[in-house]
């Protein structure tokens, strides 16, 4: 089985929280409170099956890690948001 892609949003990070409550809980509103990955090294991820991000300011190349869920593997690529909608981004490979 295919690995699954998904984007790991900075939790707390003091640039991307007020932006991700904004946008991603709210203008948005797909990301899934139920997919938080706690993480040491960032302080938790919120996580992003959205791979049309109009809100995008840039992601990694390579996979941050991999989790499973649901019996499923999980490739996790760190995502970061702008809150200026010139910036939209598009799908990404």
């Amino acid at each position: 089985m295919t690995a699954i892609k998904v984007f790991g949003l900075l939790a707390l990070n003091p640039d991307q929280k007020p932006l991700i409550e904004k946008h991603c809980f709210g203008d948005c509103g797909k990301v899934s409170m139920a997919g938080a990955i706690m993480d040491e090294r960032t302080g938790g991820l919120w996580v992003c099956a959205e791979t049309v991000c109009p809100w995008l300011k840039g992601e990694m190349d390579e996979p941050y890690g991999t989790t499973m869920s649901f019996g499923q593997e999980h490739h996790i690529f760190l995502r970061a948001i702008t809150d200026s909608p010139a910036s939209k981004g598009g799908e990404r490979s």
